[in-house]
């Protein structure tokens, strides 16, 4: 029960930080990701992979990159009709670089609470039981599936 409310209250408490920086953008703390994403992808990426990346899904990616395109910061190749790449726009560069420089202030901040190698131990075991989660995930969903076959 203990891990359910902390990792809550932790995603809230990211979810409100990520709102409260893209709120002078007019933007939601959903669209930073994306913009983060695609300062690091200069190739641009689709949006099956944006959805991979953030682990949201497609509506929510749809919603964001609508709002990303209308307010300029990216830009939609529609040099192929299906599996567009969007890419930063200019303006996109700069905002994201500017949400990138507060993006590293932020992680110092919060980083500094522990040394590096309690950092690695913490993510190595988030990385594990991130694993361990989507197991159960699919075992669950693959007994769910049986049940309904069944019936």
């Amino acid at each position: 029960m203990k891990f359910f409310m902390i990792t809550g209250k932790m995603e809230k408490q990211v979810t409100k930080l990520k709102s409260l920086y893209m709120k002078e953008f007019d933007l939601n703390g959903s669209d930073l990701p994306i913009l983060l994403a695609l300062q690091t992808c200069n190739e641009g990426l689709r949006q099956d992979e944006f959805c991979k990346m953030a682990g949201s899904d497609k509506a929510q990616i749809s919603r964001s990159l609508s709002r990303l395109m209308n307010h300029g910061l990216i830009e939609k190749d529609n040099s192929t009709l299906y599996k567009s790449k969007y890419t930063l726009s200019s303006e996109g560069k700069k905002t994201a670089e500017y949400l990138s420089e507060q993006s590293v202030h932020i992680f110092d901040a919060a980083h500094s609470i522990l040394d590096n190698d309690q950092w690695d131990g913490f993510y190595s075991f988030l990385e594990s039981l991130n694993v361990q989660i989507e197991h159960m995930i699919n075992q669950k969903e693959s007994e769910s599936s049986k049940q309904n076959v069944e019936q």
